[in-house]
């Protein structure tokens, strides 16, 4: 095909190019520097004409379409009436019934004359709309990453991060993990100038690696309740600390037409009684330490738990280590005898 002609038109989707560096780190060295380098494009569009194959539909002489219409039967009444006339006892009428006459009609045939149309080629000239790439301006971002001491982690454990720079935006992801720790990182990127041609960006990553069965040990295992003696009893993976997890209490006592809220909160270090069992936690809630057992004591109540991870989850970059279902509420309906 052959071009004809092209005429610019505006812009359209921002692009960026990208670079990006790996860091391993293993929770004992304390900083590292890097520069990151990227561009920003946008696309544009010009409309081009180009000579091209086109159709169309020309008249292509006449045929004859017949359709055939059925003949029938036709029947209508003739005569009949009244017949009147003198009698010696005055004028007297006398109904005359009609007869049915009834026409047989023959069927025929019904023809039209139908255009008909061929398809015809010839060449014309279309326009087709072709993008292009026009760079905005650079990007150079001097990076610090700030990874804190964990002298408790596990021997031998270090993790790889990826960092990338795509237009103005630093991006952190675990590229290989060890499923021992969870890494956490947040980040804060200033402008340092701007020549309209060149953006220099600074950017401070803090990063923490944290002993995974420490912090999400609880999850680690099914979560089950049951109620005994007069107290809730939560049962899940081993909690190495208390202060990872927070139990989260939803008791409602069940009425004919809307349950009441007993107690919808979550609950303090010493309404929680931990105790060990191999690889598990079993925690006891005492209705009677919590002062509510005398409005659900024999009464039918229905108690939502969620066990929550006091972790901020929305740091961790390696979120394929968190298991699944962390956070959910567990449900349980009985009668407190």
């Amino acid at each position: 095909m052959k071009n004809l002609y092209a005429l610019l038109v505006g812009s359209a989707l921002a692009l960026s190019t990208a670079n990006a560096k790996q860091l391993t780190i293993d929770g004992q060295q304390s900083q590292y520097r890097t520069q990151l380098s990227a561009s920003v494009s946008h696309t544009e569009y010009r409309t081009e004409y180009r000579e091209t194959t086109c159709s169309r539909e020309v008249l292509d002489g006449y045929r004859e379409v017949c359709r055939w219409v059925p003949g029938g039967t036709t029947c209508h009444t003739v005569g009949g009436g009244q017949n009147c006339g003198l009698t010696p006892s005055g004028r007297q009428c006398f109904d005359v019934p009609g007869r049915e006459v009834c026409e047989t009609s023959p069927g025929y045939q019904d023809c039209d004359s139908v255009p008909q149309y061929r398809t015809e080629y010839y060449t014309c000239t279309r326009s087709v709309q072709v993008p292009y790439t026009v760079k905005d301006y650079d990007v150079e971002n001097d990076v610090v990453v700030n990874v804190a001491r964990n002298q408790q982690l596990p021997k031998g454990v270090s993790e790889v991060l990826d960092l990338s720079q795509n237009g103005n935006t630093m991006s952190i992801t675990s590229v290989k993990s060890t499923a021992k720790v969870l890494v956490l990182a947040s980040q804060q990127t200033e402008e340092v100038s701007n020549s309209g041609l060149l953006k220099r960006l600074r950017t401070t990553v803090n990063v923490q690696l944290i002993d995974r069965n420490a912090a999400l040990g609880a999850f680690l295992s099914p979560i089950t309740l049951a109620i005994q003696n007069k107290s809730l009893v939560v049962t899940s993976g081993l909690i190495q600390d208390m202060n990872a997890v927070t139990y989260e209490l939803d008791l409602r006592r069940n009425k004919l037409f809307k349950d009441e809220v007993v107690i919808q909160r979550a609950l303090a270090r010493n309404e929680v009684t931990l105790m060990q069992n191999g690889n598990q936690t079993i925690a006891t809630i005492d209705f009677q330490k919590l002062g509510i057992l005398d409005r659900i004591d024999g009464k039918k109540i229905k108690i939502d738990l969620r066990l929550k991870s006091n972790l901020n989850l929305d740091q961790v970059i390696n979120r394929q280590d968190i298991p699944a279902g962390i956070g959910e509420k567990k449900e349980l309906d009985t009668r407190l005898n």
